[in-house]
């Protein structure tokens, strides 16, 4: 089952290569590939038996890892590009070494560092670090690390870091290769990004009656649960957690146009977000609504048009995103597309239905009686606070994984956290669901006020499960939410536009940090007597494997 990574420090390792740029000096110490971060502006050589993979403002290298071994075993670099006032709370005239020493603290190991020093990292000014800490991976194995930071500001204002980390009994070897991946960091510019070409490749999309080019080497999937593909250079690197590449990507899209709606309207309805909009034309007769927006981590640019299928009963909408650097280089090829648009003629669009799940309604019965209480920060306590054993689940209702394990945590809430075994935390992020997740969010610390926060939480799922993560709005979440017995829905509403949990996520979000969370959804199993006791697991399969678990902590008491 995939997960959604979300962390400074991954666990995982995608071995796949990409053929990107050459103007980067290479290590000379070992063989090497050259990997190009567009969202940085930054190429690196790296060895050529390791693997590359990006998410979201990061991209890391390291050595293939083996399923049964911890990949904190194995060395690592990485680039990350962050803001040290919205991720580190600095102020504005922060120095490098207050910077640095801020980010080093942000990844909640304890490290020491050994040496601070002034450097320089691909020609731009820096500040270095040299790291040492003690990584608890198991309750019972510790491993020691030793690591590089490098922190820097970019031509265009914002900050980047290389990170290089590996056990201390790998490190003489590991800095060899370190030392050459740093000496090999060059700039890149939109000037040396070679932009695809069109010529006679074309493609249909079915679900929208609605035919167009592609360039020539680019290859289309389909996404899974969504009327919806997917068109890029699949040389190219895809991002793990957000359906971008390391170059310009196309995605096509088809939603139901609801009856009597409007255009613009049922775009911004798709995006979750009143962005602005301007209304343009294609190919003379097709009249379109665009939107732009930039992702405040990585500036990835997103352009959507928004246009109706011919019988007008489905929304087409063209989603173009691209690394910003590149912005201005690859939009002439969007145009291009958006000026090869044809319309079936003569032929009638099947409307598009969001895709319906045979799942069960909630359950609501099941939940009553069961005690809700909250941390001191404000997430919710499931269950008896003097439990032997917790559960901290950190998830986030736009999350596939987190919506298929849903019917498993109700199972886990009415059997073992009713009969006092264990305490379930649940700790909300919207790292994934994004606006969506946070509407989810709110609306279940509102409901929780009205002690209906387990009933919320199921029904969140369900909407999820059964009409999509776009479902997740404050509009069809109060409509719902009439379901739930008992619960006044006015109130929910007052308490929901207010915005007054808006701390409860960032508090969330800021431990998600400290704790180098690296997915949703993250467990922990942790005993009560001994906090420092504890298993991080994935997503279980079943009850059984869950539980199998906190029997085993609970022998332990």
């Amino acid at each position: 089952m995939r997960r959604i990574v979300i962390a400074l420090l991954i666990v995982s390792v995608l071995v796949v290569g990409s053929p990107l740029v050459s103007r980067a000096q290479t290590p000379t110490e070992t063989p090497n590939k050259i990997a190009v971060f567009w969202d940085m502006g930054i190429t690196v050589g790296y060895p050529a038996d390791w693997g590359e993979q990006i998410i979201t403002g990061q991209m890391y290298l390291s050595p293939p890892t083996q399923a049964s071994e911890h990949p904190i075993k194995q060395p690592f670099v990485a680039l990350r590009i962050f803001d040290p006032i919205r991720d580190l709370g600095l102020l504005k005239d922060a120095t490098y070494e207050q910077i640095a020493a801020a980010l080093s603290l942000s990844s909640g190991t304890n490290a020491t560092v050994t040496q601070s020093a002034a450097t320089t990292f691909a020609g731009l000014e820096a500040w270095l670090l040299l790291l040492e800490s003690e990584v608890k991976i198991s309750a019972d194995e510790t491993v020691s690390i030793r690591g590089e930071m490098i922190v820097f500001l970019l031509p265009d204002g914002r900050y980047g870091a290389f990170v290089g980390n590996s056990p201390s009994d790998q490190y003489g070897d590991f800095s060899v290769i370190q030392s050459a991946v740093i000496r090999s960091a060059s700039l890149i510019l939109p000037k040396d990004y070679t932009p695809p070409v069109i010529t006679t490749q074309t493609s249909s999309f079915p679900q929208g009656g609605v035919q167009f080019a592609i360039p020539d080497n680019w290859r289309d999937q389909e996404e899974q649960g969504v009327d919806a593909r997917t068109y890029f250079d699949q040389s190219l690197t895809p991002y793990s957690d957000s359906g971008l590449v390391n170059g310009p990507a196309l995605q096509v899209i088809a939603v139901p146009m609801p009856e009597g709606g409007k255009l613009d309207e049922a775009l911004l309805a798709f995006l979750g977000s009143p962005l602005p909009t301007k209304m343009i034309v294609l190919n003379g007769t097709i009249q379109a609504v665009e939107v732009n927006t930039i992702n405040p981590i990585n500036w990835q640019t997103f352009i959507f048009v928004a246009f109706l299928s011919q019988d007008g009963k489905v929304v087409n909408i063209f989603r173009w995103t691209t690394p910003g650097m590149l912005a201005g280089k690859t939009r002439p090829i969007f145009d291009a597309i958006l000026a090869s648009i044809k319309l079936n003629s003569g032929t009638t669009v099947s409307a598009v239905t969001p895709t319906v799940v045979s799942i069960a309604p909630p359950d609501y019965v099941s939940l009553q009686g069961i005690p809700v209480t909250n941390t001191a920060d404000g997430s919710p306590i499931i269950g008896s606070p003097t439990a032997p054993v917790k559960i901290v689940d950190y998830m986030d209702y736009g999350c596939e994984p987190c919506g298929t394990m849903a019917p498993l945590i109700h199972d886990l809430v009415t059997g073992y956290v009713r009969e006092g075994k264990v305490s379930l935390e649940l700790r909300y992020l919207t790292v994934v669901g994004g606006a969506y997740a946070a509407t989810a969010s709110y609306a279940a610390l509102c409901a929780g006020e009205q002690n209906k926060q387990l009933e919320m939480h199921d029904l969140l799922f369900y909407i999820h499960r059964t009409t999509g993560i776009p479902s997740l709005t404050a509009d069809t979440i109060t409509q719902q939410a009439g379901r739930i017995p008992g619960l006044d829905v006015i109130a929910l509403r007052a308490c929901m536009d207010s915005g007054k949990y808006t701390s409860v996520l960032d508090a969330n979000r800021k431990l998600a940090s400290e704790f180098k969370l690296n997915a949703v959804p993250t467990l922990f199993i942790v005993r009560a007597d001994a906090p420092t006791d504890y298993q991080q697991i994935a997503v279980p399969q079943t009850l059984s494997d869950l539980t199998s678990i906190i029997d085993q902590f609970s022998a332990k008491n």
